[in-house]
């Protein structure tokens, strides 16, 4: 599963739909904005082509950061990665314009107190009006409903 994540990254970049919706909830680019489960960085670094400054991308993953790092690397982004557990943020409250939770990573993580943690964590540190926005694949595409 790793590769398919680096290979996205690579070669993806955002898909056109999530675009549309950070477009449009996020018209300023200078705001900052907070990743979790960035994963190899695909959003992130989408979000960095189209000229967003404040980017920080996260991941409880050690190795997807380090994965990340290695792209960033070789596409000359200047990347701001960290690995990061999203029930406990080492953020401050109130500090961020705009956190995205992709590609179903909030529900990646185990047991639903443990999510109800992080959607706490979330609220803490967004600014008030700041806007969560949370993505998911779809489901229902043959190549994933095996999988699914």
């Amino acid at each position: 599963m790793l590769k398919h994540y680096e290979e996205a990254t690579i070669k993806l970049g955002l898909w056109e739909s999530e675009r549309i919706v950070f477009t449009k909830n996020f018209p300023d680019r200078s705001k900052s904005i907070l990743e979790l489960g960035c994963g190899c960085g695909r959003i992130a670094f989408g979000l960095q082509r189209l000229g967003y400054s404040k980017i920080q991308a996260t991941d409880y993953s050690p190795t997807l950061i380090e994965v990340a790092h290695k792209i960033a690397q070789k596409k000359q982004i200047s990347a701001d990665l960290a690995v990061v557990d999203a029930r406990a943020m080492p953020v401050n409250s109130a500090s961020l314009d705009g956190i995205i939770f992709g590609f179903n990573g909030l529900m990646q993580i185990p047991g639903r107190s443990s999510r109800l943690a992080a959607l706490k964590e979330i609220n803490r540190v967004l600014v008030p009006g700041g806007k969560f926005i949370f993505t998911s694949h779809d489901r229902g595409m043959p190549k994933w409903k095996k999988f699914w």
